[in-house]
């Protein structure tokens, strides 16, 4: 029916340019209205519009243009033909711009089919084996998922450990036991898993912004709203000023309702909010076929404002877990004697740093100290007793100074090992230094690409770590970054945050939810990367890849897809303002609405696949 409607308003406009001059003064009309009642036809039973509404509204000014043209061959029929223009290059541009846009959207239709079939998943009650369909399931249900089952579900699994595919077609596998989450889509390659359903229906991770008629991406966010406004109350600012333009020139209501027509056709049009949604639901599925799950909308439309991302170091930028580089002893006392105490001081701590002090001491054969009442300072260290009755002080600098141990004698050694990138741990046995530790932290791997994506976009990557400033600046160094926020406690983060954010308050923050959960929950915009961590409860950004480089690239893709839309806007947009020059100047009012198609076009052409 849109090709009928193309083909019937091309001939309507034909007339008008004296390539009927034999042709009866009805025909034009007749063409006309047979091209707006196949429009209108057409655009109803099209079920794949987005905008339902705006696509409706959008009929309006080839009916008014049409009712105009066959009022006035009824009057006088003067008015009857240049109405009749109007309506067939108003209906010409709609049903070929619609046309050009539902190529691209039927693009996207069988990856939704896809994701639609994979999050029915497939699922079996515990302990039965009865199947269950994911509208069932509700929240604190059990279910059993064997190998090649997919979870219908955002699940805490509780028993059991697999391998899984941990999101929709997810080009890796990893392992997921006991405490980790699974998302909806996940598929079990190898092993079995029982879980608890967390959510399901439309708050699953990978529904939010895909199939949710409140939070979809392709309706609610920023750029699909503004593209709505245009097409609705701009469009109609347009006609007003329009018709009052036109009806100055040269009295006449036939005239003036001709030119509001096409001055409203040409931001009400069913195409330009089309065009948009198409483009954000592009960039959703690329998303999401990363790993990376947004809590809502405005998640996105933050991301695509960022200016600044600030990345909690331990476990994003550098390795998560640090090696014992040198152990260096300070008087009498042996490598060994010193490792066991080191260690001792952590064998109760839970912490990246204490296993490898653990597998430092395994490697080297020590066993460690039997240490008494240890009393862990995130950040700083532990005090402890030592099984020799003495007081044992292991940890940073300020630690010891704060004990007033003197470390005086080390200072240069501390600071060639942290000009190298090296972390050092201290230890004092009864209020005197006793050695070292050197700790290699390392760049974490994709570190480096990570903050090159950043750079590449436009925006900031600031480091925030608890390192010494030396170490920081070896390792910025090597990652290429210039603003390093060092010897900054966990505890003191999120001040240190919110005195970032007061210069630049379009601010994110990438971590680990399982150590950096303060300062998330304090960031105008979190993304979390602890790919096992739970769905979106407290997170505005979840990578389930947990790959470092997936965060830089969460706002690498939002700001470019945002002025993708933004162009593609403008340029869809742009035959508004020729409608008004063409009013001022005395031109054709047919030639706007019939520049709609090639803006469409335009702006199809430049919206090159995104990265």
């Amino acid at each position: 029916m849109l090709q009928l409607a193309a083909g019937g308003g091309l001939g309507g406009l034909a007339i008008d340019l004296g390539w009927g001059l034999a042709a009866p003064a009805w025909l034009a009309p007749s063409l006309a209205a047979g091209a707006c009642v196949s429009l209108c036809w057409g655009v109803w039973r099209r079920q794949e519009l987005v905008w339902r509404g705006p696509a409706l509204l959008g009929l309006v000014p080839p009916m008014v243009a049409t009712l105009t043209g066959l009022v006035s061959l009824l009057a006088d029929g003067r008015g009857a033909v240049p109405a009749a223009s109007v309506s067939g290059a108003i209906c010409f541009s709609a049903a070929t711009s619609l046309l050009l846009v539902s190529r691209r959207q039927h693009t996207l239709q069988p990856l939704r089919e896809r994701l639609s079939g994979a999050l029915r998943g497939t699922a079996r009650r515990a302990p039965g084996s009865v199947d269950t369909a994911p509208l069932e399931l509700r929240p604190g249900e059990e279910f059993v998922l064997e190998t090649g089952d997919r979870s219908p579900a955002d699940a805490l699994i509780v028993a059991g450990r697999a391998e899984v595919e941990p999101w929709f077609e997810s080009p890796r596998q990893v392992v997921r036991q006991e405490g980790e989450m699974l998302l909806a889509g996940g598929r079990v390659t190898r092993g079995s898993l029982r879980a608890v359903v967390r959510w399901t229906g439309m708050d699953r991770a990978w529904a939010r912004l895909t199939l949710d008629p409140e939070r979809r991406a392709d309706r609610h966010a920023s750029p699909a709203r503004l593209a709505e406004r245009l097409c609705t109350s701009g469009a109609l600012v347009l006609a007003a000023v329009a018709a009052v333009l036109a009806f100055s020139a040269g009295p006449g209501a036939a005239a003036a309702l001709s030119a509001a027509a096409a001055a409203a056709a040409t931001l009400c049009s069913m195409a330009l909010p089309e065009l948009v949604a198409w483009q954000l639901a592009r960039g959703v599925h690329q998303l999401l076929a990363r790993g990376i799950s947004f809590r809502g909308p405005g998640a996105l439309d933050q991301a695509a404002r960022t200016t600044r991302v600030v990345f909690c170091a331990e476990g994003t930028l550098f390795a998560d877990e640090p090696s014992v580089a040198s152990i260096e002893p300070s008087g009498q006392m042996g490598s060994s004697e010193l490792l066991a105490l080191i260690s001792g001081a952590f064998a109760g701590v839970a912490s990246p740093l204490a296993a490898a002090l653990g597998r430092c001491a395994g490697a080297h054969q020590v066993r460690p100290d039997a240490t008494r009442s240890p009393a862990h300072a995130p950040g700083l260290g532990v005090t402890a007793v030592a099984s020799s009755g003495q007081s044992l002080v292991v940890g940073t600098r300020a630690l010891l100074l704060e004990r007033r141990i003197s470390v005086a004698g080390a200072e240069t050694r501390i600071a060639e090992l942290e000009a190298l990138g090296r972390g050092v741990l201290l230890a004092a046995l009864d209020g005197r230094y006793v050695g070292l530790v050197s700790l290699q932290d390392g760049v974490a791997p994709g570190g480096r690409a990570a903050v090159q994506r950043l750079l590449d976009a436009g925006v900031e990557p600031v480091l925030l770590a608890g390192a010494a400033r030396e170490t920081c600046q070896a390792l910025a160094h090597h990652l290429g970054l210039d603003h390093i926020r060092p010897e900054v406690l966990p505890e003191e983060r999120p001040v240190e945050l919110r005195r970032l954010a007061d210069t630049a308050p379009a601010l994110a923050v990438v971590g680990r939810s399982r150590k950096d959960d303060v300062v998330l929950g304090a960031a105008p915009l979190s993304i979390n990367v602890d790919g096992a961590s739970g769905p979106l409860e407290r997170w505005d950004v979840d990578v389930a890849s947990g790959d470092v480089r997936d965060a830089a690239w969460v706002v690498h893709l939002a700001r470019k897809l945002y002025a993708d839309t933004a162009r593609s806007t403008f340029i869809a947009s742009a035959p508004a303002l020729l409608a008004l020059l063409c009013l001022v100047a005395g031109l054709p009012a047919w030639l706007a609405p019939l520049t709609g198609a090639a803006a469409t076009a335009l702006a199809l052409r430049q919206s090159e696949p995104t990265e």
